[in-house]
């Protein structure tokens, strides 16, 4: 039996003004790279998500994810909030 995917669960992320990024854009790549690396809606990791992958209302992302990842987060009008290298995500159960 393969491991499953692990859940995440990014966010709520705010502006500089301290308003909610409802709508928020995460682009998830291998570490390090600019290639694109898939998330999931399950743990399975039967159903991709999309690129960019778009953050509810309240600004945050749930999704499940394996291995090491570049996530890149923005706003929705494309301006750049945070980058995470090199996180690593996997269930261990």
């Amino acid at each position: 039996m393969a491991i499953p995917a692990q859940r995440i669960q990014l966010g709520p992320f705010f502006d500089e003004s301290g308003d909610i990024c409802g709508g928020a854009l995460l682009y998830h790549y291998e570490a390090g790279t600019t290639t694109l690396k898939n998330i999931w809606s399950d743990s399975l990791q039967t159903t991709t998500l999309a690129q960019p992958f778009v953050a509810d209302a309240t600004g945050v992302f749930n999704f499940f994810a394996d291995g090491y990842y570049k996530l890149v987060i923005k706003k929705s009008d494309g301006t750049d909030l945070y980058t995470l290298d090199t996180w690593r995500y996997r269930d261990w159960e």
